[in-house]
């Protein structure tokens, strides 16, 4: 009996950590975009929020997409494994998108509007406008609020498949579009209120400024 007492009590102190590493495992497995957001008519909807926060996605499963009209950027081909979104154009009517690297170092975007995948329009095309190395971002002001936009990604060329990083917020939320670099820095002793608009992962300090001590410049914004 002693023996047996002993066997069990061994048992369950594997057993717990066993379930806790588990449960560990799987809160922090990614979040994927696969064959949901494959085609036009499958578009994932995204969250506009008031800063950008990178979602990761993938286009490793998608398939090749026909969707006209084709981009004009981005070497697009219809060989190119794209991934579809729709997001909600925010109240303020001022509309950022922005990608960053991943498995995919060079992306390109296409937003449109339409009432339906069958009759879309095609607005702007972008290939390398992101801070974020050779990676999309579009910023657009242009679109009424409430219209619902088509986001279409692709691996510039289309001949690689991988993870990638997608936002959308809005621009009007906090500081200005380009207030991550010195250059653009937001007045501070204004009595303006601002939200604070870098999220994770929202790229690192140009290079230049001396950041002294700071050893790293994750998610910059600057005032002055």
């Amino acid at each position: 009996m002693g023996q047996n007492t002993k066997s069990g009590t061994f048992t369950n102190k594997v057993v717990q950590p066993f379930f806790l590493m588990v449960i560990l495992l799987t809160l922090f497995i990614p979040q994927y975009v696969s064959a949901q957001a494959d085609n036009c008519n499958q578009a994932a909807e995204i969250t506009v929020s008031t800063a950008c926060t990178f979602s990761t996605y993938t286009n490793a499963t998608a398939t090749n997409s026909t969707t006209t009209p084709l981009p004009a950027c981005g070497s697009f081909s219809t060989a190119c494994e794209d991934v579809w979104f729709t997001v909600t154009v925010p109240a303020s009517g001022h509309l950022i998108i922005d990608t960053q690297t991943g498995g995919i170092t060079d992306g390109a975007m296409a937003i449109y509007t339409g009432t339906n995948c069958n009759s879309l329009t095609l607005v702007e095309c972008d290939d390398d406008d992101s801070d974020n190395g050779l990676m999309p971002k579009i910023d657009i002001s242009t679109i009424a609020a409430g219209t619902t936009v088509y986001i279409r990604f692709w691996q510039h060329g289309g001949d690689v498949t991988g993870t990638f990083g997608l936002c959308a917020y809005d621009g009007d939320a906090g500081g200005s579009t380009n207030s991550a670099l010195c250059n653009g820095a937001d007045p501070f002793c204004t009595g303006t209120t601002y939200d604070f608009p870098m999220g994770v992962n929202s790229g690192t300090g140009e290079v230049g400024p001396d950041y002294g001590c700071l050893y790293s410049e994750p998610n910059p914004i600057w005032y002055y």
